[in-house]
């Protein structure tokens, strides 16, 4: 049994466990970032069938996360990631979960 006085350490612990399970994981990350390149790339017509469908991450490397504002929710993330071959670029980016529970990216 916890003492009443502990209570809310017990709490705040139990807060602090629960939101890094929510990080999201590096391949998590590189499949929310490759639709948002794919909305973006439809979005401006580009590749072949005009929807960006050539672009790929060649590479793609989880730097850190840390949590985002609580009124915007997820998590801001810095990656490092190379498409199509190119040079390996640094970013950030917030990755939050959608109501259907998959990992989207906003910029």
């Amino acid at each position: 049994m916890i003492p009443k006085t502990m209570l809310p350490l017990a709490a705040a612990l139990g807060l602090c466990l629960g939101a890094c399970s929510d990080e999201p994981s590096e391949s998590a990350m590189r499949d929310a970032a490759a639709d948002l390149v794919r909305q973006q790339a439809q979005l401006f017509r580009m590749g072949p069938s005009g929807g960006g469908a050539d672009l790929a991450f060649t590479s793609f490397r989880k730097v850190g996360c840390e949590p985002a504002l609580p009124s915007l929710g997820g998590y801001t993330c810095g990656y490092e990631a190379a498409i199509n071959g190119s040079p390996a670029v640094r970013g950030r980016g917030r990755f939050f979960r959608k109501a259907d529970g998959t990992l989207a990216m906003a910029q």
